[in-house]
């Protein structure tokens, strides 16, 4: 879960080492849920609040964390754009998160465009503030 320890959104509040609490709604129904990931080497051991069933969480869940997916040909991308690898070598070879929905993807992408991230980054901590923690 490095790769998403550095995530603005992902730093907003307090968390708890190697945790990391997320929310989303889930795609389908929409349904808001707040979950709460750890990693124990491997494995991802996540406990959730919401009317989703845990099923379609954790296949939510691994979409946003990139887990769906068979990383073993991610270095052969590399080899074959040196863009990519040069974006390997410096995040050190994490992969990439993604939104839990295109409209989240939209709102970052103008979030991001219309503002310098210090200054997106602050106003959504402030908005953070009063939200319960798990």
């Amino acid at each position: 879960m490095r790769f998403i320890e550095t995530f603005a959104p992902a730093t907003l509040g307090k968390q708890r080492p190697n945790r990391r609490a997320l929310a989303f709604c889930v795609e389908g129904n929409w349904a808001p849920v707040a979950i709460e990931v750890r990693q124990e080497g491997q494995r991802l051991d996540g406990h959730y609040v919401g009317d989703a069933p845990p099923e379609v969480v954790a296949s939510n869940l691994a979409r946003i964390l990139s887990t769906d997916i068979d990383s073993s040909s991610f270095a052969a991308v590399g080899e074959r754009d040196a863009t990519v690898r040069l974006l390997q070598e410096r995040y050190a070879w994490l992969r990439p998160i993604g939104f839990w929905s295109p409209y989240a993807a939209a709102v970052w992408t103008i979030r991001g465009g219309s503002m310098p991230v210090s200054r997106g980054d602050a106003g959504a901590r402030r908005g953070s503030v009063g939200l319960p923690t798990f």
